[in-house]
């Protein structure tokens, strides 16, 4: 997930890459393409490092040693376009130099360099990613170059740099918003503003009042990317309208606003990001509109209050965890329209119904019997459902997935087909409460039956065989 989505951000940005202009205007050579792929590596002294596609090369850790440091521009004939993630993670770097070749900042590539006091950043660096300078207490001096288009969260948080500024709204690069120090209770996004970075929140104590007393946001349309965390912990955030102007919106974007009882997605966005609403427990009924293609990991995870959630005919891929730890949810439905998942008692499915994909652990029910036209039961369906004690497979049944019934600690009897092919590694993990399995076919077929690792206590009970329920 983790690759597909920082994918999606990169397209967002460089979607054509083009030759680079620098930001006072000189035109240079092409230093690099971000789709890139990786088809080497190599070190010399002081560096280890990948090669990419495109000939240039992306440092992946430094072990020069020095304090005082500039990066190269050329390794081994090689233009330096990448500093990679964690390259200089805790190095102990007091001032360094990253060349106007580097285009890419990886994710805490500078993190925990605590004496840092100064970056003389390229002049180029179109991405900085998330934590790339956190926790660099003493950092006082960063030029972020005019060109920068895209930044992560808490890229700078913990830096002497960000917490002294002076101005409400702290404003880099292409009008990107990374912090916002005023006390207001209504926030107007300035007109310059086209990416709201971690504006709103921060891991250290100096946001906590801010962030409890925003109530309301007000968004222009020059707006077109809300970023990862970008409103996370606002915990009085009730009022926020989206401008059909933006088209992303990050991870964790809304994550534990438990003041939001509603928001419209608008027709540009396309996608619902892994815990873009998670934790947020206003919402008692949600719909996904029909235009969102794509649901990620608990997307609507830990709503506490979350009684219904409806998904519309769009969606093309719902993750299983969708409503993971939504407890008093009550109905799960897909609109008819979909051509891809179906959804039936609180029970996740694709179309047919020939594979389940999530079964609701809070359900009261401790018997259950899954329908005839399920084939297969995807990875940890059942995971958690501990009020279950007997489970009568379908007929149809012939793969049960990784850590498909992990955690169902309450789960004494098991009936199964002959049909039954594949149990996939921990599928049983964690189920002390085995009494008797009841087997359709004979010993023989029973025992060519694959079973993967970590089902210790299932393959440890007892089985009848050709059971006739």
């Amino acid at each position: 997930m983790k690759k597909t989505k920082l994918l999606i951000s990169l397209l967002l940005v460089f979607s054509l890459f083009l030759p680079l202009a620098a930001c006072g205007g000189e035109e240079i050579e092409p230093i690099g393409d971000l789709d890139a792929q990786v088809t080497g590596s190599g070190s010399v002294e002081g560096f280890e490092y990948n090669v990419y596609s495109d000939g240039t090369v992306g440092i992946t850790k430094y072990t020069g040693g020095y304090t005082r440091h500039t990066i190269p521009s050329e390794i081994d004939g090689m233009q330096v376009s990448r500093i990679e993630e964690k390259a200089y993670f805790d190095c102990g770097l007091v001032k360094v130099t990253i060349p106007d070749s580097v285009i890419y900042i990886g994710e805490s590539a500078f993190e925990q360099n605590q004496e840092l006091i100064k970056v003389d950043m390229s002049d180029n660096c179109l991405y900085i990613g998330a934590k790339a300078f956190y926790n660099c207490l003493k950092l006082k001096k960063v030029d972020v170059p005019d060109c920068l288009e895209s930044i992560g969260p808490y890229a700078f948080t913990l830096t002497e740099w960000l917490n002294s500024a002076k101005e409400d709204f702290v404003i880099v690069g292409q009008g990107i918003l990374i912090r916002y120090l005023g006390h207001e209770r209504e926030v107007t996004i300035p007109e310059e503003v086209r990416f709201i970075s971690t504006a709103f929140t921060a891991l250290n104590g100096r946001m906590d009042g801010i962030r409890s007393r925003l109530e309301k946001v007000n968004i222009g349309e020059n707006v077109e990317i809300i970023g990862d965390c970008a409103f996370n912990l606002c915990t009085h955030l009730s009022d926020i309208k989206i401008p059909e102007t933006v088209t992303y919106i990050g991870e964790r974007a809304f994550a534990d606003c438990v003041s939001i009882t509603e928001l419209e997605i608008p027709t540009s966005i396309t996608r619902i990001e892994d815990y873009t609403f998670f934790s947020c427990e206003g919402l008692v009924e949600y719909t996904v509109p029909d235009h969102i293609q794509y649901v990620g990991y608990k997307a609507f995870g830990k709503c506490l209050n979350l009684e219904v959630l409806n998904i519309g005919s769009g969606a093309e891929y719902i993750d299983p965890t969708v409503v993971d730890e939504s407890d008093l949810l009550a109905e799960l439905n897909v609109s008819a329209d979909n051509q891809f998942y179906s959804a039936s008692d609180l029970t996740l499915y694709n179309k047919d119904m020939s594979v389940l994909y999530y079964y609701h652990r809070y359900k009261p029910d401790t018997e259950l019997h899954i329908p005839d036209s399920v084939v297969e039961i995807g990875r940890k369906a059942f995971y958690g459902a501990t009020n279950l004690t007997e489970v009568y497979f379908s007929d149809s049944l012939e793969v049960i997935g990784l850590g498909a019934f992990d955690g169902c600690e309450g789960i004494e009897y098991l009936h199964f087909s002959d049909k039954l092919k594949v149990i996939d590694n921990s599928a049983f993990l964690n189920c002390p409460s085995f009494s008797e399995i009841f087997y359709a076919g004979t010993r023989e077929q029973w025992e060519a039956i694959e079973v993967g690792a970590n089902n210790i206590a299932f393959n440890e009970t007892f089985v009848n065989y050709e059971w006739v329920e």
